[in-house]
């Protein structure tokens, strides 16, 4: 039997307001792959857990097409 790992992905972003952070959830939140996410607006970060078929870039590009901007994003190992 095969396993699915889950990867953990924190990008920083440009948002100030709690409607900036919905829109990011509603582009993010139920696609394939896409297990989890977790936006906090006063550190301006989102952290997504995927499953192992999600590639880096693709969650970006849903932020994109928000209208949101992404600053940066870097893999995140759990508990550090």
């Amino acid at each position: 039997m095969l396993r699915s790992f889950a990867c953990y992905i924190s990008f920083l972003l440009t948002i100030t307001l709690a409607g900036c952070a919905s829109s990011i959830s509603q582009a993010v939140s139920g696609k394939p792959g896409i297990k989890s996410i977790d936006i906090v607006l006063q550190t301006k970060t989102v952290t997504v857990v995927t499953d192992d078929e999600v590639t880096f870039d693709i969650v970006p590009a849903m932020i994109k097409e928000a209208g949101k901007e992404v600053q940066g994003g870097k893999l995140v190992v759990p508990g550090e």
